[in-house]
Parts: structure tokens; C-alpha cells; sequence
């Protein structure tokens, strides 16, 4: 993936865009000459966009509201708002009763608050320049599933404001879409006591839920994808020995 010589002239933010789906997205829109502005609590371990002149990195903890509510003071120097890709999150699936308060909050907060606060503070800037947010969930806010009920709590409450925003603005030029990925090959569960099954037919990579932003983006003017939802052929995931705390970006 190269990057390309001129920006187009807009700009994209992105959270959670130091790993996984954030980071591939990142490089992605930067290849396509967007300046990209990337909001998470770690640096990105990309050189890509370590040596980026379109990259900037915004270092901030998602489940401090009074952080992100600068965002817009951040961003009046960056070119104009074209995208918006809210991505960041985390999970914890041990037995609700388990979880530690304050992580909990946590997940609240980065999960399902701010995106809706980062939202409605960039909204009328995508207004202006007809532009995309995309919202990536979870198989989870989709389906039932024995453990992790905060969790898919969290993914399907950011899904059903998408879905609800989708008609509110649709008018208005911009587009929403709602992303929805099985299990993917991430960092994410790297501190949980599951993760990806050895079998590659029972995970999807980042590049597939790339490939759903990419089909998205260059769909016709008029065209657009209120929710995609992702699955590799099988559902198999395998069981680790050992339960570690949760992964934050």
C-alpha cells in the first residue's frame, strides 16, 4: 500500500488507529490521500503512518468525556471533515457480576458514550462536506451470546443509534454505515481467555472488514449501505488456559 503524492483535500478520523481494524484503515484512507487524523490512548506501531506527513496522531483516553469534547478545538487547523470511522473499544466477558466498576464504566465510555459524543461534536462539519461515518461494532450487537452481555450491550446500542442516525441524516448527504465483524484476526482478544480458532474459515481478517469500507466508499452517489455485516464460513473460536485483563486502544 503506497501513499499518495497529493492529498485529496479532506480529512478522516479515525479512533482506536494505533492497531487492528483502525490501523489498516488508517493506512488505507492515507493511500487514497486523505490526511488522517488518529485518536487513540497508544502510539501505532506502523511505520506507515509513524512516517507519514498525512498522518497525525491525537493521544487520548476515550473514557475521559472531558477529553473528547476538545476534539473540535483539535481539529480547526485539519483540512476539511470528509470521514469519520468510529472504532475504538474493548471488552470484558467475564460474568457481568465480576467486572470491576470502574472497568465497566470504562467500557460504557469508550464503547458506547463517546462515539455518540465524537458524533454529534464533528456532525456538522460532515454536513458541510456530504461526508461518511462509519461505525464498526460487533457480531455481538447482532446475535445472542452466552457471556459478555455489557459488551454486546455496548455494540448493539452504538448499532441502533447508527441505524436510527442513518434516517435522521440521510437528507442531509451524509452517509452511515454500520459494520458489524465476526471474529477477527486482532489484538483484541490477546488478553481475553478466548480468541480466533487455528481454522482460517473461522475468522475474517482486518483487510475484509477494509474490503467493507472499501466497497462502501466506492459505491454510486446515490447509493448507500445503512449495515454490513460480516461472518467467516464457520463459528469456532478457541479457549485459552489462562484469563489476562482486557486490551484498551
Amino acid at each position: 500500500m503506497t501513499e499518495t503524492s497529493k492529498s485529496n483535500g479532506f480529512s478522516a478520523v479515525v479512533t482506536g488507529s494505533s492497531k487492528g481494524i483502525g490501523q489498516t484503515i488508517s493506512e488505507f484512507l492515507i493511500s487514497k490521500g486523505y490526511r488522517v487524523i488518529g485518536i487513540a490512548r497508544s502510539q501505532p506501531n506502523s511505520l506507515l503512518l509513524k512516517d507519514s506527513s498525512l498522518y497525525r496522531h491525537i493521544r487520548m483516553d476515550l473514557s475521559q468525556t472531558k477529553e473528547v469534547i476538545r476534539l473540535p478545538e483539535l481539529l480547526k487547523e485539519e483540512p476539511a471533515l470528509k470521514i469519520l470511522v468510529n472504532n475504538a473499544g474493548f471488552g470484558n466477558f467475564s460474568p457481568h457480576e465480576e467486572i470491576p466498576i470502574e472497568e465497566l464504566e470504562q467500557m460504557l465510555l469508550v464503547n458506547f458514550v463517546s462515539p455518540i459524543l465524537i458524533t454529534k461534536l464533528l456532525l456538522r462539519d460532515l454536513k458541510k462536506n456530504e461526508g461518511w461515518i462509519f461505525q464498526i461494532h460487533s457480531i455481538a450487537a447482532v446475535k445472542e451470546s452466552l457471556r459478555g452481555a455489557a459488551y454486546a450491550g455496548t455494540k448493539a446500542g452504538l448499532r441502533h443509534f447508527g441505524l436510527n442516525l442513518f434516517e435522521e441524516i440521510r437528507k442531509s448527504g451524509v452517509k452511515l454505515v454500520s459494520i458489524n465483524p465476526d471474529i477477527v484476526d486482532t489484538e483484541f482478544y490477546d488478553r481475553l481467555d478466548f480468541g480466533k480458532d487455528e481454522d482460517p474459515g473461522s475468522f475474517l481478517s482486518v483487510e475484509e472488514v477494509l474490503n467493507a469500507v472499501e466497497f462502501a466508499l466506492d459505491g454510486r452517489e446515490n447509493l448507500g449501505f445503512a449495515e454490513i455485516t460480516i461472518r467467516p464460513r464457520y463459528h469456532r473460536i478457541s479457549k485459552k488456559p489462562i484469563v489476562r485483563k482486557h486490551d484498551k486502544i
